[in-house]
């Protein structure tokens, strides 16, 4: 168990703050609470208060976008391919959000290899920079095994 403890440890301060508040805000259920605690202590180490955690909780029970005003730009075979995927947007102002981890394997292992896809999802409007966003990334990307980026829907697809 100390094993797993240590390696979220290390997960959780590789990951920038802005995805470590995303995993407290949206994702705190799917931790064991030893795990929480861990991502509670490397939040408050960087300088986040209790008050902003409560906070990042209620910002993001904002609502979800409705089905078609949103676009899968890619998909992950890897959860660490796709935060990273996630941090490029971050850093370009651009909001996403993952699908599909539901299966993941959670708990003490945030890096963990998921068993089905996990796609990066953007609403519409900022499907075109994402996608230009994540071209930097792509070349590295996908050589690697597990990496799919979406091509935009056709144009004539938003008429069915």
């Amino acid at each position: 168990m100390q094993k797993n403890l240590d390696t979220a440890k290390k997960n959780f301060s590789d990951m920038n703050t802005e995805t470590l508040l995303e995993e407290w805000a949206l994702h705190a259920e799917d931790y064991e609470p030893e795990a929480l605690d861990l991502l509670k202590r490397e939040l408050l180490s960087r300088g986040i208060t209790p008050a902003d955690l409560d906070q990042a909780a209620k910002d993001a029970a904002h609502e979800t976008p409705e089905p078609g005003e949103a676009d899968v730009i890619a998909s992950f075979d890897s959860l660490v391919f796709a935060r990273q995927a996630q941090d490029i947007l971050a850093q370009k102002g651009i909001e996403s959000s993952l699908q599909g981890l539901e299966s993941a394997v959670w708990g003490f292992d945030a890096a963990a290899a998921v068993p089905g896809p996990v796609d990066l999802v953007v609403i519409k409007r900022d499907a075109e920079a994402a996608r230009a966003a994540l071209q930097e990334f792509t070349p590295a990307a996908e050589e690697r095994e597990g990496v799919k980026l979406e091509e935009p829907p056709p144009e004539d697809a938003a008429d069915l």
